[in-house]
């Protein structure tokens, strides 16, 4: 609450005020307090609060929007009336390092054969009590001797499975590192307003293979040519079997995905974009 007052009664000292995530109390009364000179950055993907007639009048108060993705955008334009307010993809920088030492990784955690990667919340929400059954499928099925490394908060109480391994937290560089050496990065979630680690995957030349109900993650591996979808395990099995048997395909999809992501995600191109939206929002331009 106090944050709101604040709000309220200093929003003149500022060029512009930007609301993070649609959802929650900051953003909700702080768009009530200040709504002059506001910049929504709404994170959304599809879920029911979206659909709460509170949001209507949510929606309406911002001056500017900024996007994660067009998938995200075409969700928020289909759900509300923006009208002529300015609003864009923005997007969200992504780091283009240079690649990560893979062999130290390997060495640190006793990795020595071939690995599909897996990074974030791990947990049936995040599609990854689903993924983890289509994984154990995939080695019935195909006979195929790929582990499958988890990082990230452990929230499945069932066991893991054969082939699956979980490395738990592990520093930026570690991760970065291991998702470089995968043959394939998944990512399970339904639910995504962007996806760092896909981001990530391809800004290390990984291809990935993601849950085909999220629209933004079909988005983007079909616009960076990138990866692969599934929404069943028939088409997990298949489509994990085909990218890894195929090394030239893996190769150019990971190219791809990194030019992707140097095209629409590398910082300057995203900060370039928030100074237009804040431009506009401050009624500069």
């Amino acid at each position: 609450p106090e944050l709101v007052s604040a709000l309220r009664e200093e929003q003149d000292r500022f060029q512009a005020l930007l609301f993070f995530t649609y959802l929650y109390y900051p953003t909700c009364e702080g768009l009530r307090a200040a709504p002059a000179r506001s910049l929504l950055v709404p994170t959304c993907h599809d879920e029911p609060p979206l659909r709460f007639r509170l949001y209507d009048e949510v929606f309406a108060r911002p001056r500017a929007f900024a996007f994660l993705t067009a998938a995200e955008e075409a969700l928020v334009r289909g759900r509300f009336a923006l009208g002529a307010r300015p609003g864009l993809v923005a997007g969200m920088g992504v780091d283009l390092d240079p690649f990560p030492d893979v062999d130290a990784f390997r060495a640190r955690h006793r990795v020595h054969g071939r690995y599909l990667a897996c990074a974030g919340r791990i947990d049936a929400g995040k599609g990854c009590a689903e993924m983890l059954a289509h994984y154990a499928r995939f080695r019935r099925e195909r006979g195929a001797e790929v582990e499958l490394l988890l990082m990230g908060r452990l929230a499945l109480s069932e066991p893991l499975g054969e082939g699956v391994r979980y490395l738990g937290y592990l520093s930026d560089e570690d991760k970065r590192a291991a998702m470089a050496g995968a043959d394939v990065v998944l990512c399970p979630s339904p639910y995504e307003s962007l996806s760092i680690v896909l981001l990530e995957a391809f800004a290390l030349r990984r291809p990935a293979l993601v849950n085909g109900r999220s629209p933004v993650l079909v988005d983007h591996v079909r616009r960076a040519k990138g990866g692969l979808f599934y929404e069943d395990g028939d088409e997990f099995v298949e489509a994990l079997d085909h990218m890894l048997r195929r090394p030239e395909l893996r190769q150019a999809m990971g190219d791809s995905g990194r030019l992707y992501v140097h095209e629409h995600y590398r910082w300057d191109a995203v900060l370039e974009r928030y100074r237009s939206l804040i431009a506009a929002a401050s009624g500069e331009r």
